[in-house]
């Protein structure tokens, strides 16, 4: 009867090891929109129709490094190249037991492919230490300019198993050119949409809109409501404000005031129990 939890225990103990013996833990940085001109200048009278995207401004990354040089190194019994013109993107928090060695210094990642069987990750909790069925893990390759010079002096990968990969290493100074507001490939912007007038009030929607890549995000709290019998009325949407001035319920048009555009700011990811994509606006 005692040796089902002690085998319990010596389960989880195994899998505490396991998570533990990661040093360096990397949040990526968020994307951003991006400081590019308005649709319609402030105080511009503007009909739109119901189902008309009004607004549109693209997003990216506010600030990336960019490698001068190819680069090659020999992690655990693989080899890593990353050719020149790479874009690293910027870490926004770096945390886990070793990272208090990286303090005032910038961080820049680049995912690369999975590697050898050996440097696959578990399936995660009990049921990897129980069934051993390995995946491979999504890793990058993280490298830092510790004078913030342009200078990447130093390099380690996150994501892998291998306790070697993971280390911290000296590599030959390899420069790299910042770049700044650089769009993300594709059809990848945020835009307002008039969802005209629905609900069991009648009320006039503006829906946001998220594409990265040409793929929309899903979240719960894209639209926001007013009244269409208490105009005009000001609507402000992540930093974009304008003013509804009318509505004809015949046209399915409204006229607006229109103000300002989205605020250049970064949008985050948050994980809640559907797993859904929220974008987040935090004035300046």
């Amino acid at each position: 009867m005692q040796s089902k939890p002690a085998y319990i225990i010596l389960l989880l103990a195994a899998n505490v090891l396991l998570v533990a013996a990661k040093p360096f833990v990397v949040t990526p940085s968020r994307n951003q929109v991006l400081e590019v001109p308005d649709d319609h200048a402030g105080g511009t009278e503007v009909v739109i129709t119901q189902g008309e995207i009004f607004h549109r401004k693209a997003v990216g990354q506010a600030l990336q490094a960019v490698l001068n040089n190819d680069l090659r190194l020999a992690v655990g019994s693989e080899d890593i190249a990353l050719s020149a013109g790479t874009a690293l993107s910027p870490v926004r928090e770096l945390s886990g037991s070793a990272a208090g060695s990286l303090a005032n210094t910038q961080v820049f990642c680049a995912e690369i492919s999975p590697g050898s069987a050996h440097d696959a990750a578990p399936v995660g909790g009990l049921t990897a230490l129980l069934i051993g069925r390995r995946i491979p893990a999504v890793r990058r390759l993280c490298m830092v300019d510790s004078n913030r010079d342009g200078l990447m002096e130093k390099a380690f990968v996150v994501g892998a198993k291998v306790m070697e990969a993971q280390s911290l290493r000296d590599i030959p100074p390899v420069p790299v050119t910042f770049a700044h507001n650089l769009p993300l490939p594709g059809e990848s912007e945020m835009r307002l949409r008039f969802a005209g007038r629905g609900g069991l009030l009648g009320n006039l929607g503006f829906d946001l809109e998220v594409v990265e890549e040409g793929k929309p995000l899903t979240f719960s709290n894209g639209r926001t409501v007013i009244s269409a019998d208490k105009l005009p009325h000001d609507v402000n949407i992540m930093g974009a404000r304008f003013t509804v001035l009318s509505f004809d319920n015949a046209t399915r048009t409204a006229r607006i005031r229109w103000i300002r555009g989205f605020a250049p700011t970064t949008y985050g990811v948050e994980s809640v129990q559907t797993t859904t994509y929220i974008p987040v606006y935090v004035p300046r």
